[in-house]
């Protein structure tokens, strides 16, 4: 078959990739259905060796992909989501639900454990781990034993530069505290499952949370429960 050039106009042959004329650079054609059989007709008749190649590809990489898979899926499911302000707000109720002081007290702004220290005598963990026995006691008469928490998160809000403003300011009014860089604030929206032995409930909540020199604090939490 023949075939003008584009630019010039002389008439070449079909094999021709550059026009002897004027030098124009024939494009490459698309590919037609045809051709693209003819490719998929080829790769069955592989040599042998070039199978057992192939073969012992996809028993190398194969799993080496499925694994790297479930990293993702591991990090992107677990980690993700129990870290930064959510995270800190699902450890604040899972600190609840096992009465783990050390858990709950990770997550308390500085300005909550001041308050603690003013009562002479008392350690915060002993203080803390008081309020967490009276609140599994409640939940175990509402609930019955062993009371699960789970919560949902709806919605994340940032704090208005008002409402920081506000926190800031209270942390400025002591020494101890005003070393204490507050960086953001957020509000978040819940749904929020109790379920006991005896009995569940469900219901909406909304808490503020700070960070405080790099690290989340569930500054207040509130629920319809």
């Amino acid at each position: 078959m023949a075939k003008y050039c584009m630019r010039c106009g002389f008439k070449t042959s079909d094999e021709t990739k550059t026009c002897s004329v004027c030098g124009f650079i024939f494009p490459t054609p698309r590919p037609t259905a045809k051709d693209i059989l003819a490719k998929l007709s080829s790769l069955k008749k592989l040599s042998p060796d070039t199978k057992a190649m192939a073969s012992r590809f996809n028993k190398l990489v194969l799993p080496l992909v499925a694994v790297a898979t479930l990293i993702l899926v591991f990090v992107f499911g677990i980690i993700v989501p129990n870290t930064g302000a959510k995270g800190a707000l699902r450890k604040y109720f899972s600190a609840i639900e096992k009465q783990n002081v050390k858990k709950y007290i990770d997550v308390m702004p500085e300005g909550e454990k001041q308050i603690y220290d003013i009562v002479e005598g008392t350690k915060l963990e002993e203080e803390v781990e008081e309020k967490l026995n009276e609140e599994a006691e409640k939940l175990e008469e509402l609930y019955g034993n062993k009371v699960k928490i789970d919560i949902k998160i709806t919605k994340v809000d940032d704090m208005t530069a008002k409402e920081l403003k506000l926190i800031k300011s209270t942390y400025k009014l002591d020494e101890d505290l005003e070393r204490i860089e507050i960086e953001e604030g957020v509000e978040i929206d819940f749904d929020i499952e109790y379920k006991g032995k005896d009995d569940s409930d469900k219901g909406e909540g909304v808490a503020c949370l700070i960070k405080e020199d790099g690290k989340w604090k569930v500054y207040e939490v509130d629920t319809d429960i």
